[in-house]
């Protein structure tokens, strides 16, 4: 496959250049997943490429391969190594017979066809990428490139317990395969939140969370019809065992 040799610009009309930037904060994964893809799609990304362009003494070609210039497209697309990973999963394959411009062309077109799951794990597939090709530039273990794609389908829970001074006493952090929103991870991890707390016989919280719409499906005590709504009431269920379990 040829390569472009640079970060073209994108042939995108102004609404589409809009839908994709709006499109990229809606994106069901972790805030620094957001602003990795933000930074792709902006062609910020220190890239060797980048790095030289702006009179850095380093050689621009891809360190993994050998044969191209690192840009984002390449290091997170074209290059074998990153095609390996994107091939394992038949999704991925069709959009490899369209040539792309850009990350922000690629992205697109995945924002446009893919599912809500897909192009969460589109987006978690490659900033995982880049994590691993960031840990080899400075000689640091790294995972084998098989397993990238099952590191990008887990994410994860974290749990944080604070006395009445707000002292932290205890946290706890957890893998999860890929949930289908981030309402399901926030709900998961309150849930795990108060199952930690009895498993270390605090049995008096108070439960926070980031998500609005998770704590008011807490909060109320009626029946929760969304697809984290069995998490919900779990949540209830364990927190009515506890003296006092206020949301």
């Amino acid at each position: 496959m040829d390569e472009v040799s640079c970060q073209e610009p994108s042939t995108s009309s102004p609404e589409e250049f809009q839908q994709v930037w709006k499109g990229i904060w809606k994106i069901r994964t972790p805030n620094r997943i957001h602003h990795f893809i933000w930074r792709a799609a902006r062609d910020s990304l220190p890239t060797k490429l980048s790095l030289k362009a702006r009179h850095l003494p380093v050689e621009d070609t891809c360190e993994l391969c050998g044969d191209f210039q690192e840009t984002i497209l390449h290091g997170l697309w074209l290059c074998e190594h990153a095609q390996a990973v994107w091939k394992s999963d038949i999704n991925f394959v069709p959009y490899y017979k369209k040539g792309f411009r850009s990350f922000f062309d690629l992205l697109e077109e995945v924002l446009r066809k893919g599912s809500t799951y897909h192009v969460a794990l589109f987006s978690s597939m490659a900033w995982c990428l880049w994590q691993r090709r960031n840990r080899l530039r400075m000689s640091q273990s790294v995972w084998p490139l098989h397993e990238n794609g099952e590191r990008a389908k887990g994410s994860g829970l974290g749990v944080v317990i604070r006395n009445c001074t707000s002292h932290v006493i205890a946290a706890l952090s957890q893998k999860i395969g890929l949930p289908h929103s981030m309402e399901t991870t926030e709900a998961l991890a309150a849930l795990r939140a108060i199952v930690f707390a009895k498993e270390l016989s605090v049995f008096k919280v108070v439960v926070e969370g980031d998500c609005l719409k998770v704590v008011q499906a807490l909060k109320a005590r009626a029946c929760c019809n969304t697809l984290y709504g069995t998490v919900i009431e779990d949540a209830h269920y364990q927190g009515a065992s506890l003296q006092a379990c206020h949301f």
